[in-house]
């Protein structure tokens, strides 16, 4: 029994507080007596306080989710105000302590799920402020103990939430957490890397990671995962980007974000190393148009524009164009690149709470400092000259220089005059002014006459001219309607006496040519730009959404547990409509399992029906276009990797089929286990205590089941023949025995033979000491028994109440031997025995 405490959210607490306090309840004389229930409800009464356990609204099992920080394996259980994580430590953490969530696209196939809390948890020494969870992309369902009454009257639930989630697994545990918390889940933005990605690979001191470009921020997960905001950064500088050397390259580079000092503290630098060189344009524009200050822009835009062609950067360098101070909000610097599109179609730009200070990371250090520093054995006169060398090599001739300096500054100059240039002819009549204007003009001089110190700025003025606008009577709107209907009569009248001057550049309409050319260009690149934006957009929506399994592949069976699951469940729910979800499973598994043979017979007669129809419907299935037989949607990488391999699709097992016989010691066990069920032996104890009483049996004993085992294997003969005889097909069929296989158990059997032939009555006793089953039974009897079984050697199969001598999967892997099996024991040809192997 689990006690937790209430925080003090105040900040005056003490040094050591008292958080949770775990009670374990020994169990009393009367073992079916409920003592730790019974001494929790106490405690409850006595505290005045509810109990929280039970309440579980929706459940994610470790199998689901892979927790990256903490690192370990968590079961999550979403409750009304706090979610709970079990596993080596238990946390439970309150919706009211998120802060924000986040959904990052990995590089393998996988998400990101990142929860960020304003209350970190601990583990040991170690505070984590952000939880981070990785995602397989995988379809899945998800159960929620919710009715969908209640989800429709609950405002966060609605339009979120389902009493089965359904979809792609990380999609649904966004939206659970979502609904539950009531904040938002922000995903990757509209940055691309140069390897379609979300995010770039780097290293934050010694850990690898993924450092994510987000509207508004920059994420990089895992260790340790660190949140820093734009509006925080003083300066980004990118290092070991450039070298001044024609003949050294490198393939990755740094990049340094100090963060301004918050509250006093010292400034922090974060060191981001290793990042791919083919990364660096798509980074520096995204960040750029997020007008983030970059250090040295110059050099830096240089590089991005650049790339391979070293010139550009060359005669930056030599003409100490590298502006220290220079911030990428004063230049005027368009790219199109895809990864610095605009921040309104990310989730991320709507941030609602703003962290504080930046999470712990690694300080700058010695490691970001520029390839070009000179090594400790170069003398300064070396070093010089070694500089005046790669100047020399990297330098273009002077006349070169002179001609690329005088077509610039000629394309500037026409550019200048081009854009001194009025855009409209000033001989050309003035267009006509809209009523808004006429208004306008009248208001701002009554709105100037009573502002006589000029205290109102001219948005302020705008402003209550706009407010008054709106409130204007019918009668003067009519007013300023008929002065503007009057102008532009006046306008019409002139226009057609205006023609524009030869030579002039300015067309019929009086707008300058050249400005109607480059409004049509740019409205028609525009309109492409768009078209194709949409295309693409449609395109990744189409591959993103297609379905993982083809919706029309048949439906797969269900078994006898899962009818009897699905009939019971309602009955359960009108007879205890506050069960909760946990309790209704417990039920339903505890009354199965008191069920009879003949209660079952039932059920497993709808199984096997239900099983009939998914394989006829398997074998009618046409698989649509991009899935394969199975349903399952192709891939490239799949494709070439099931060619490479050659895996073999599962056969399904007929259900009408019969079934092989339980050796002896399964019998053995079916009829121990009945008669032990009274004492409740551990599973493991159960399964020792039949293997020696089997050891322990008498021959006489063993014969019984002995006999049993042969009066089944003639049965399952018949009805084997019977089954053969009605199925032309399995009877066609050919045992799959592997070469290898048969080759090595010939050439034991002859080794064993050879070495018999002088010792052939030691070797018969031996035998039948095997085949009575001398060798030890122990194994796991909770769903199937092992063991040896007379004349059979060892065995397994299932030994559950049913009765069933061995599983589906068996039947598919033997059924081809069965009659092979049984003439050998006929022949009393049977198998080596261990002790004959190693002799």
């Amino acid at each position: 029994v689990e006690l937790q405490f209430a925080e003090d959210a105040s900040g005056a607490r003490e040094d050591e507080l008292l958080v949770e306090m775990k009670f374990h309840i020994p169990s009393g004389p009367d073992e079916d007596a409920d003592v730790a229930g019974q001494w929790q409800k106490r405690l409850i009464a006595a505290a005045g306080i509810e109990r929280k356990s039970g309440n579980e609204y929706c459940v994610f099992p470790d199998e689901l989710i892979n927790f990256m920080a903490p690192r370990g394996r968590y079961t999550v259980e979403m409750c009304e105000n706090s979610f709970r994580m079990k596993g080596k430590y238990d946390y439970t953490v309150k919706y009211s302590s998120v802060s924000r969530m986040f959904l990052l696209e990995r590089p393998e196939n996988a998400f990101s799920f990142v929860i960020s809390l304003t209350d970190p948890i601990q583990q040991g020494q170690v505070r984590h402020k952000h939880l981070v969870i990785n995602i397989e992309t995988r379809d899945e369902e998800i159960e929620v103990n919710l009715s969908r009454e209640a989800i429709r009257e609950n405002p966060r639930y609605r339009d979120i939430l389902e009493p089965t989630m359904t979809g792609r697994l990380p999609d649904s545990v966004a939206k659970i957490f979502k609904a539950f918390t009531g904040k938002k889940v922000f995903v990757s933005g509209s940055f691309t890397s140069a390897h379609e990605t979300k995010s770039v690979k780097c290293h934050l001191g010694t850990n690898q990671g993924l450092l994510y470009p987000l509207a508004k921020a920059l994420f990089y997960i895992h260790k340790p995962a660190t949140y820093i905001r734009y509006e925080d950064v003083d300066q980004i500088e990118f290092l070991r980007l450039i070298s001044t050397s024609s003949t050294q390259t490198s393939r990755n580079f740094d990049m340094q974000v100090t963060v301004r000092p918050v509250s006093g503290e010292r400034e922090q630098t974060y060191t981001f190393t290793g990042i791919d060189k083919k990364d660096y344009p798509p980074l520096f524009n995204f960040l750029h148009h997020r007008k983030v200050k970059i250090k040295d822009f110059k050099l830096a835009k240089a590089e991005a524009e650049g790339g391979a062609n070293r010139a550009s950067v060359q005669e930056v360098l030599k003409q100490g164009g590298a502006d220290d101070e220079g911030s990428s909000e004063d230049e005027d610097f368009n790219s199109d690149d895809e990864g610095s599109g605009s921040s309104s179609d990310e989730s991320d730009v709507s941030l609602v709470s703003e962290d504080g200070a930046p999470g712990t990371g690694t300080g700058s250090g010695d490691e970001g400092e520029d390839d070009e520093a000179g090594s400790g054995g170069e003398d300064d006169g070396e070093r010089k000259k070694r500089k005046r060398k790669e100047r020399a090599e990297s330098a273009t001739s002077e006349g070169d220089k002179k001609e690329k300096k005088e077509k610039k500054q000629k394309k500037e100059m026409k550019e200048k005059k081009e854009k001194k240039k009025p855009l409209r002819d000033p001989k050309a009549p003035k267009p006509p002014i809209t009523a808004y204007r006429f208004f306008s003009d009248d208001k701002r001089k009554e709105i100037k006459e009573k502002d006589g110190n000029n205290e109102l700025s001219i948005g302020e003025i705008n402003s209550l001219i706009g407010t008054a606008w709106k409130e204007v009577s019918e009668d003067d709107r009519k007013r300023y309607d008929d002065m503007n209907a009057e102008d532009i009569k006046r306008f019409e009248k002139e226009m057609e006496s205006y023609k524009p001057e030869e030579g002039s550049g300015y067309g019929p309409d009086g707008t300058l040519i050249a400005a109607q050319k480059a409004k049509a260009r740019e409205k028609a690149e525009r309109a492409k730009a768009k078209k194709e934006a949409k295309e693409e957009k449609d395109r990744l929506r189409r591959a993103k959404n297609a379905p993982k399994k083809d919706p029309n592949f048949p439906k797969a069976a269900l078994s006898a547990y899962q009818l009897y699951r699905r009939e019971k469940t309602p009955e359960i729910k009108d007879a205890n409509p506050d069960i909760d979800f946990g309790e209704l499973s417990k039920k339903i598994g505890a009354n199965w399992k008191e069920l009879n043979d003949q209660g079952r017979e039932k059920y497993e007669e709808m199984a096997k029906e239900d099983k009939r129809r998914f394989i006829a419907e398997v074998q009618a299935y046409e698989p649509a276009e991009g899935y394969n037989a199975e349903g399952i949607l192709k891939s490239k990488a799949k494709d070439e990797d099931e060619s490479k391999k050659k895996k073999k699709s599962k056969k399904m097992v007929d259900p009408d089929r019969p079934k092989k016989p339980a050796n002896a010691y399964q019998l053995f066990c079916r009829d121990r286990r009945v008669e032990l069920k009274d004492e409740n032996l551990a599973m493991v104890e159960l399964s020792k205590r039949l293997g020696s009483e089997w050891k322990e049996l008498s021959a006489d004993d063993k014969a019984k089941y002995d006999k049993a085992l042969e009066e089944a294997k003639e049965v399952y003969k018949k009805e084997m023949a019977e089954y053969l005889k009605n199925n032309p097909a399995a009877a066609a069929e050919k045992p799959k025995v592997k070469k290898e296989k048969a080759t090595k158990a010939k050439k034991e059997k002859m080794e064993v033979d050879g070495e018999a032939k002088g010792d052939d009555d030691d070797d018969e006793e031996e035998e039948e000491e095997d085949g009575s089953g001398s060798d030890s039974g122990s194994g796991s009897d909770s769903d199937s028994g092992s063991g040896s079984g007379s004349g059979s050697g060892s065995g397994s199969g299932s030994d559950s109440d049913s009765g069933s001598g061995s599983n589906d999967s068996e039947v598919s892997s033997d059924e081809n031997d069965d009659d092979s099996d049984n003439d050998d024991d006929d022949d009393g040809d049977e198998k080596p025995s261990k002790k004959a192997k190693k002799k």
